[in-house]
């Protein structure tokens, strides 16, 4: 199954196409993927390209596993094009409580070196993060 997800993730297709179908076909999917899928799904990353880990983190955001958030983790510390908020805008909706010290650190570091220089949206997608995660 996770091939199928890595060829919808990395598929030249519009946004249109991307937004009003391929990332909901993509969320069902997902739902569906074994514990060694999430694993496959995990170790592929590198090869991604960025707007492949966009989808992704985009999918991601109503994913209720912990595989989910782990791998949203994973992909903050990437640092590429609109990755990172992204990432936080499917990570703010999440249960948060159990990640470790380091990674939370990582994130609101990253945040507060966003918020220098991010647009409006972006801003309002951290302040609502760290509102509800700080």
């Amino acid at each position: 199954m996770v091939e199928e997800v890595i060829r919808y993730l990395t598929s030249n297709c519009s946004e249109d196409y991307w937004y009003d179908e391929g990332i909901f076909i993509c969320d069902e999917i997902i739902e569906q993927i074994s514990e060694t899928d999430w694993d496959m799904l995990g170790k592929s990353l590198l090869m991604m390209d960025v707007q492949s880990k966009v989808r992704l983190a985009e999918c991601l955001a109503d994913v209720s596993s912990t595989n989910s958030t782990e791998i949203l983790i994973r992909l903050c510390s990437i640092d590429e094009g609109n990755l990172f908020v992204a990432c936080i805008d499917s990570l703010r909706d999440k249960e948060l409580k159990k990640i470790n010290d380091d990674d939370k650190s990582m994130i609101l570091k990253r945040i507060d070196d966003k918020l220098m220089n991010c647009t409006k949206i972006e801003k309002r997608i951290y302040d609502d993060f760290l509102l509800k995660h700080t």
